[in-house]
């Protein structure tokens, strides 16, 4: 009898200590604005940064898809962009904000990750993710997230942890 009871203690301790020490995927949460301004990802390829805030002036910087910028100021469509966050950088010029994912949350991965064509295990898979790759989401269905992935959109299945999560 005593036999049993340690072996059942043991299996229920590795389960514990086992889901306790399992790496968990993260939804991270819009975070507002921020000392200097507010996130934003570049959503389109080859987004210009404009000396000002008019298309017809000089472009001083090209911007990639998925590049995080900081907004600073807005008006009329246009936002003054700083590219670092850092508080002593400069502001780097302007940008038209109909390329911009503002303030938007983000998944990162905690293992290798499929991602799909649409919301179905089924659907063509786009590309498997790495660990700790972060992308920015688009949408939050269900037991779905809509996620950019290099311009696209793409679908990932949530986790029993991802889902938990959201509940606390």
């Amino acid at each position: 009898m005593k036999k049993y009871t340690w072996l059942t203690i043991l299996t229920v301790l590795v389960l514990t200590f086992g889901s306790v020490f399992t790496a968990q995927a993260m939804i991270i949460p819009p975070q507002g604005e921020g000392q200097i301004g507010i996130q934003a990802v570049v959503m389109h390829n080859e987004l210009p940064v404009y000396e000002t805030a008019d298309a017809s002036s000089k472009v001083v910087e090209t911007l990639q898809t998925g590049s995080v910028i900081i907004l600073m100021n807005q008006e009329n469509g246009w936002a003054e962009c700083c590219l670092s966050d850092d508080v002593d950088g400069a502001p780097a010029g302007w940008v038209s904000t109909e390329g911009l994912l503002v303030d938007t949350a983000w998944y990162m991965t905690n293992e290798e990750t499929p991602v799909y064509a649409w919301n179905d295990t089924e659907a063509p898979v786009f590309e498997v993710l790495e660990e700790g790759t972060l992308l920015p989401i688009l949408n939050n269905d269900g037991e779905w997230l809509v996620v950019s992935l290099n311009g696209a959109s793409a679908w990932i299945l949530k986790t029993e942890a991802d889902i938990a999560s959201e509940a606390d």
